[in-house]
């Protein structure tokens, strides 16, 4: 008995597939009857008007598979391009939101309680450039911060107008 391969995915079928008439890989429907068509070729060789009716339906039926299977890509193609970008993109409002959370750690805890402690080593030091320094970086993180968490939400609410 020669292997019998499915024609749409080349996946190797058993009995069960052939008598169900699905593909256990890509469920495809048909593939059963393309070989009892064959089997029916071999066996009525002699008559050359029926083999020919035999493979005409044997082509359609693969056609018929073929055409099924593009559907089917096709459909899948176009839940993909549904997708938003807000959903496409939704750990970007996780990201965000981590952003807005190390804002308030920088700028309460570590810049809140240390400018203090900073600015009266600046004064007895007679040195304050160690003060325009982190004053500076302060500044430079938080205009960053809040250009991320700008464009993320920007981003989202261009995808809402786009979206209704």
């Amino acid at each position: 008995m020669i292997d019998k391969k499915c024609p749409e995915c080349g996946a190797l079928l058993k009995k069960k597939d052939l008598t169900t008439n699905i593909c256990w890989r890509c469920k495809t429907e048909g593939v059963g009857e393309i070989f009892k068509l064959e089997e029916e070729i071999e066996r009525k060789k002699t008559d050359d008007i029926k083999k020919k009716k035999l493979e005409t339906e044997r082509k359609k039926v693969e056609d018929k598979i073929r055409i099924s299977g593009e559907k089917k890509k096709k459909v899948e193609d176009k839940n993909r391009e549904k997708k938003t970008l807000s959903q496409m993109y939704a750990f970007l409002k996780i990201f965000q939101m981590f952003i807005i959370l190390s804002i308030f750690i920088y700028s309460f805890i570590f810049f809140g309680y240390q400018i203090g402690t900073l600015i009266d080593i600046s004064e007895k030091l007679d040195n304050y450039t160690s003060l325009a320094i982190a004053v500076f970086s302060y500044m430079l993180f938080l205009f960053n911060s809040i250009c991320i968490t700008s464009i993320v939400s920007f981003l989202f609410s261009l995808d809402a107008k786009i979206n209704k």
